[in-house]
Protein backbone atom coordinates (compact mmCIF):
# COMPACT_ATOMS: atom_id res chain seq x y z
CA UNK A 1 0.00 0.00 0.00
CA UNK A 2 1.24 3.58 -1.26
CA UNK A 3 1.04 6.67 1.15
CA UNK A 4 1.32 10.42 -0.44
CA UNK A 5 2.71 13.00 1.56
CA UNK A 6 2.32 16.79 1.28
CA UNK A 7 4.48 20.29 0.88
CA UNK A 8 3.69 23.81 0.38
CA UNK A 9 4.79 24.80 -2.93
CA UNK A 10 5.69 28.18 -1.58
CA UNK A 11 7.87 26.73 0.75
CA UNK A 12 9.59 24.63 -2.19
CA UNK A 13 10.17 27.13 -4.30
CA UNK A 14 12.02 28.61 -1.19
CA UNK A 15 14.14 25.25 -0.01
CA UNK A 16 13.79 22.99 -2.48
CA UNK A 17 11.13 19.99 -2.91
CA UNK A 18 12.23 17.66 -0.44
CA UNK A 19 13.08 19.64 2.21
CA UNK A 20 9.29 21.14 1.81
CA UNK A 21 8.01 17.64 1.96
CA UNK A 22 9.72 17.61 5.46
CA UNK A 23 9.02 20.63 6.63
CA UNK A 24 5.02 19.76 5.53
CA UNK A 25 5.15 16.89 8.04
CA UNK A 26 7.24 18.84 10.87
CA UNK A 27 5.03 21.83 10.51
CA UNK A 28 1.96 19.46 10.96
CA UNK A 29 3.07 17.87 14.18
CA UNK A 30 4.07 21.65 15.42
CA UNK A 31 0.82 22.78 15.02
CA UNK A 32 -0.81 19.57 16.76
CA UNK A 33 1.43 19.88 19.55
CA UNK A 34 0.50 24.22 19.93
CA UNK A 35 -3.17 22.62 19.68
CA UNK A 36 -2.54 20.39 22.64
CA UNK A 37 -0.52 22.78 24.51
CA UNK A 38 2.32 20.03 24.64
CA UNK A 39 6.31 20.13 23.97
CA UNK A 40 6.74 24.11 24.10
CA UNK A 41 10.20 25.37 24.81
CA UNK A 42 11.78 28.67 24.54
CA UNK A 43 8.64 29.97 23.19
CA UNK A 44 8.27 27.49 20.63
CA UNK A 45 6.33 24.43 19.78
CA UNK A 46 8.40 21.58 18.65
CA UNK A 47 8.64 18.09 17.80
CA UNK A 48 11.12 15.43 18.62
CA UNK A 49 11.72 11.58 16.89
CA UNK A 50 14.57 9.54 16.41
CA UNK A 51 16.90 8.82 13.30
CA UNK A 52 15.45 5.49 13.72
CA UNK A 53 12.16 7.14 13.62
CA UNK A 54 12.49 9.24 10.79
CA UNK A 55 13.80 6.94 8.77
CA UNK A 56 10.68 5.03 8.96
CA UNK A 57 8.67 7.63 8.39
CA UNK A 58 10.41 9.14 5.30
CA UNK A 59 10.77 5.05 4.52
CA UNK A 60 11.34 6.71 0.78
CA UNK A 61 14.84 8.24 1.56
CA UNK A 62 17.76 6.62 2.00
CA UNK A 63 19.35 7.28 5.58
CA UNK A 64 21.65 9.36 3.48
CA UNK A 65 19.28 11.20 1.83
CA UNK A 66 17.49 11.83 4.87
CA UNK A 67 20.26 13.12 6.82
CA UNK A 68 20.99 15.59 3.65
CA UNK A 69 17.40 16.60 3.53
CA UNK A 70 17.89 17.86 7.65
CA UNK A 71 21.02 19.54 6.91
CA UNK A 72 19.85 21.28 4.00
CA UNK A 73 16.67 22.57 6.38
CA UNK A 74 18.96 23.78 8.67
CA UNK A 75 21.04 25.37 6.75
CA UNK A 76 18.53 27.18 4.62
CA UNK A 77 16.86 28.40 8.40
CA UNK A 78 13.74 26.57 7.85
CA UNK A 79 14.03 24.15 10.64
CA UNK A 80 15.74 24.48 14.50
CA UNK A 81 16.71 21.95 16.45
CA UNK A 82 17.81 21.16 20.08
CA UNK A 83 18.01 18.44 22.51
CA UNK A 84 15.67 19.14 25.64
CA UNK A 85 15.69 15.35 26.80
CA UNK A 86 16.15 15.30 30.92
CA UNK A 87 19.08 12.55 30.44
CA UNK A 88 22.14 13.85 29.38
CA UNK A 89 22.86 10.24 27.60
CA UNK A 90 19.57 10.59 25.25
CA UNK A 91 20.35 12.44 22.25
CA UNK A 92 17.07 12.42 20.48
CA UNK A 93 16.62 15.54 18.54
CA UNK A 94 13.55 18.01 19.04
CA UNK A 95 12.82 20.16 15.85
CA UNK A 96 10.09 23.16 15.19
CA UNK A 97 10.38 25.31 12.50
CA UNK A 98 11.36 28.82 12.36
CA UNK A 99 9.84 32.04 11.49
CA UNK A 100 9.93 32.42 8.27
CA UNK A 101 8.76 29.30 7.79
CA UNK A 102 5.50 30.22 10.00
CA UNK A 103 5.07 33.16 7.91
CA UNK A 104 4.71 31.07 4.34
CA UNK A 105 1.86 28.82 6.13
CA UNK A 106 0.02 31.81 7.24
CA UNK A 107 0.23 33.44 3.87
CA UNK A 108 -1.54 30.37 2.11
CA UNK A 109 -4.52 30.93 4.71
CA UNK A 110 -4.67 28.05 6.05
CA UNK A 111 -7.71 27.27 7.87
CA UNK A 112 -7.25 27.53 11.71
CA UNK A 113 -9.94 25.43 12.73
CA UNK A 114 -9.37 22.67 10.08
CA UNK A 115 -5.41 22.31 9.71
CA UNK A 116 -5.41 18.37 9.43
CA UNK A 117 -6.25 18.40 5.66
CA UNK A 118 -5.79 22.23 4.38
CA UNK A 119 -3.27 23.57 2.38
CA UNK A 120 -4.94 24.43 -0.59
CA UNK A 121 -1.92 25.61 -2.57
CA UNK A 122 0.09 21.54 -1.91
CA UNK A 123 1.21 19.91 -4.64
CA UNK A 124 1.41 16.19 -4.90
CA UNK A 125 3.22 13.72 -6.75
CA UNK A 126 3.39 10.46 -6.84
CA UNK A 127 5.59 8.74 -3.99
CA UNK A 128 8.99 7.19 -5.39
CA UNK A 129 9.11 9.81 -8.09
CA UNK A 130 13.15 10.51 -8.56
CA UNK A 131 13.64 13.71 -6.49
CA UNK A 132 10.76 14.47 -5.91
CA UNK A 133 9.39 13.05 -2.44
CA UNK A 134 5.08 12.73 -2.28
CA UNK A 135 2.72 15.13 -0.58
CA UNK A 136 0.13 13.33 1.38
CA UNK A 137 -2.15 12.67 3.70
CA UNK A 138 -0.81 14.22 6.14
CA UNK A 139 -4.51 12.92 8.17
CA UNK A 140 -3.72 9.10 8.21
CA UNK A 141 0.39 8.71 7.95
CA UNK A 142 0.76 10.41 11.09
CA UNK A 143 -1.86 8.55 13.03
CA UNK A 144 -0.72 5.52 11.89
CA UNK A 145 3.05 6.52 12.85
CA UNK A 146 1.64 7.01 16.26
CA UNK A 147 0.19 3.55 16.24
CA UNK A 148 3.26 1.80 14.43
CA UNK A 149 5.56 3.54 17.06
CA UNK A 150 3.28 2.72 20.65
CA UNK A 151 2.64 -0.88 19.13
CA UNK A 152 5.52 -3.10 20.73
CA UNK A 153 5.27 -6.13 17.83
CA UNK A 154 6.55 -4.24 14.64
CA UNK A 155 6.27 -6.70 12.06
CA UNK A 156 4.18 -6.68 8.80
CA UNK A 157 3.60 -3.35 8.74
CA UNK A 158 2.12 -3.26 5.26
CA UNK A 159 -0.51 -5.37 6.52
CA UNK A 160 -0.78 -2.81 9.42
CA UNK A 161 -1.26 0.24 7.19
CA UNK A 162 -3.99 -1.49 5.05
CA UNK A 163 -5.89 -2.01 8.50
CA UNK A 164 -5.54 1.40 10.26
CA UNK A 165 -6.19 2.82 6.58
CA UNK A 166 -9.60 0.66 6.13
CA UNK A 167 -10.50 1.47 9.79
CA UNK A 168 -9.83 5.71 9.05
CA UNK A 169 -9.48 6.48 12.47
CA UNK A 170 -9.67 10.13 13.66
CA UNK A 171 -7.49 10.72 16.63
CA UNK A 172 -9.75 10.36 19.11
CA UNK A 173 -9.88 6.76 17.95
CA UNK A 174 -6.04 6.57 17.89
CA UNK A 175 -5.89 8.14 21.21
CA UNK A 176 -8.13 4.91 22.35
CA UNK A 177 -6.05 2.77 20.72
CA UNK A 178 -2.62 4.02 22.11
CA UNK A 179 -4.25 3.43 26.27
CA UNK A 180 -5.51 0.09 25.51
CA UNK A 181 -1.78 -0.47 24.26
CA UNK A 182 -0.73 1.32 27.48
CA UNK A 183 -2.36 -1.86 29.54
CA UNK A 184 -2.59 -4.56 27.27
CA UNK A 185 1.50 -4.50 27.31
CA UNK A 186 1.64 -5.66 30.66
CA UNK A 187 -0.82 -8.46 29.78
CA UNK A 188 1.59 -11.88 30.43
CA UNK A 189 0.46 -13.61 27.79
CA UNK A 190 1.86 -10.54 25.79
CA UNK A 191 5.55 -10.34 28.04
CA UNK A 192 5.86 -13.81 28.55
CA UNK A 193 9.00 -15.57 25.43
CA UNK A 194 9.75 -12.29 24.23
CA UNK A 195 6.39 -11.34 22.96
CA UNK A 196 6.24 -13.63 20.50
CA UNK A 197 2.53 -14.27 21.54
CA UNK A 198 1.67 -10.51 20.98
CA UNK A 199 -0.68 -10.52 18.14
CA UNK A 200 0.48 -9.22 14.57
CA UNK A 201 -0.69 -5.29 14.55
CA UNK A 202 -2.80 -5.96 11.50
CA UNK A 203 -4.45 -8.77 13.95
CA UNK A 204 -4.93 -6.23 16.86
CA UNK A 205 -6.59 -3.65 14.25
CA UNK A 206 -8.89 -6.00 12.44
CA UNK A 207 -9.92 -7.49 15.47
CA UNK A 208 -10.66 -4.31 17.33
CA UNK A 209 -8.73 -5.38 19.99
CA UNK A 210 -8.49 -1.74 21.64
CA UNK A 211 -12.57 -2.34 22.53
CA UNK A 212 -10.79 -5.36 25.09
CA UNK A 213 -11.24 -4.80 29.07
CA UNK A 214 -9.14 -6.02 31.31
CA UNK A 215 -10.25 -9.38 33.12
CA UNK A 216 -11.67 -8.73 36.25
CA UNK A 217 -12.17 -5.04 35.55
CA UNK A 218 -14.90 -3.46 33.54
CA UNK A 219 -13.21 -0.69 32.17
CA UNK A 220 -9.43 -0.11 31.43
CA UNK A 221 -7.56 0.76 34.31
CA UNK A 222 -5.93 4.46 34.46
CA UNK A 223 -2.57 4.34 33.10
CA UNK A 224 0.45 6.30 34.46
CA UNK A 225 1.45 9.56 32.73
CA UNK A 226 2.64 7.71 29.24
CA UNK A 227 6.27 9.07 28.01
CA UNK A 228 6.30 9.98 24.57
CA UNK A 229 7.27 7.19 22.64
CA UNK A 230 10.66 7.77 20.60
CA UNK A 231 8.67 6.53 16.86
CA UNK A 232 6.35 9.09 17.03
CA UNK A 233 6.09 12.52 15.78
CA UNK A 234 5.06 14.52 18.81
Amino acid sequence: MSFTYQFNTSCASVYGVPEAVFIHQLYFWCRVNEKNGRNLHDGRYWSYNSMKALREIFDFWSPSQLETVIKNCRKKGAILTANYCTDPRDRTLSYTITDSVKCIYEKSEMSDGDFRNAFPKSQKCIKGTVGNPTVGNTDILPLFDRFWGAYPRKVSKADARKAFAKLNPDGELVEAMLRALDWQKRLPEWTKDGGQFIPYPATWLNARRWEDEPEGSPTPPTPPERKEDEYTWL
